[in-house]
């Protein structure tokens, strides 16, 4: 299911997630040409389960672009599709994306997108880019 709401992206992909990994850049490969990848994470370095430099690197090399801030804000997990444009979508998920497929997790639209501005614009004014 992240793979179809990946796909969907016209302009921008937003991923609020501490626990992600290489499975989730893995997903968002699948994403269409020209469409621009934030990560909002503090799993990155080294380590088992952490996201690599190397990785997200080589990400941006062969999907352009994609930029990783650090998540200080939020607990759960967000899935931002088209932010602020009309086809904006946004997703509640209860399970990181790198658990995909390992059992049942609810992915849920939230119907009232503005209920979520506060808390993405502050991640997005707040964050400064770490790669």
């Amino acid at each position: 299911f992240y793979i179809k709401i990946y796909t969907q992206a016209k302009k921008t992909i937003y991923v609020v997630d501490n626990y992600m990994n290489f499975k989730t850049l893995d997903l968002l490969s699948h994403k269409q040409d020209n469409v621009a990848v934030t990560l909002f994470t503090n799993n990155l370095g080294r380590g088992k389960g952490k996201l690599t430099n190397t990785e997200v690197n080589d990400f941006n090399n062969q999907y352009p672009t994609m930029n990783v801030k650090p998540n200080n804000e939020t607990h759960d997990r967000l899935v931002v599709v088209d932010y602020k444009t009309p086809g904006e979508k946004i997703f509640h998920c209860g399970a990181s994306s790198k658990d995909a497929g390992k059992s049942m997790c609810a992915i849920n639209e939230i119907s009232d997108a503005k209920l979520y501005y506060p808390v993405i614009d502050k991640l997005i004014l707040e964050s400064d880019i770490i790669l």
